[in-house]
């Protein structure tokens, strides 16, 4: 189930784009300082509480501070973030004021649906890492393999007792 919601939650993320570079051009795609992650607490606060015009006519310190307001962790240079979210507002496209509550809808349903399968995945992470260490197993020793893995892995070998010795075959 974990599996699936994580490729639930990346065909979401991929169509959110869409409408995203309808509204703010190249925001996903930018060199400049931005946030590391385009869905992100601190990203999708401003962009989706903000038209671009709104944006644009928010004194840089202003904005700094909303984006480092934001953020659950502390963001690297939120002045610097806030210059390159200025520029991308002034050359984002310009929609009529009574289309703007479509776009936002097209912008605000998809981080709702990628927050709530985002949710359920943490819920069945949890069952899942509670019911794994109920099995006795040394997979989580292995250098990045957590115990989320470690159950999928578990679940496709089977208890190892099964196994009449640790060679390999040839």
């Amino acid at each position: 189930m974990t599996r699936q919601l994580s490729q639930l939650i990346t065909q979401e993320k991929n169509r959110a784009l869409v409408p995203l570079f309808c509204v703010w051009g190249q925001y996903a795609h930018t060199d400049a300082p931005l946030f590391s992650n385009v869905f992100g607490v601190a990203s999708q606060t401003v962009r989706v509480r903000d038209t671009p015009d709104t944006l644009a006519a928010t004194p840089l310190a202003d904005l700094a501070a909303d984006i480092a307001a934001a953020g659950h962790h502390p963001l690297t240079a939120p002045e610097a973030m806030a210059q390159t979210l200025h520029h991308l507002a002034q050359r984002a496209f310009r929609w009529h004021p009574e289309g703007w509550d479509a776009r936002q809808q097209n912008l605000v349903l998809p981080r709702d649906t990628i927050r709530a399968w985002e949710r359920q995945q943490r819920a069945w992470d949890t069952v899942i890492v509670r019911d794994f260490h109920a099995f006795r197993q040394t997979l989580t020793t292995i250098p990045g393999m957590g115990p989320v893995y470690g159950a999928g892995l578990l679940a496709e070998i089977g208890p190892i007792e099964r196994f009449s010795s640790d060679k390999v075959w040839a």
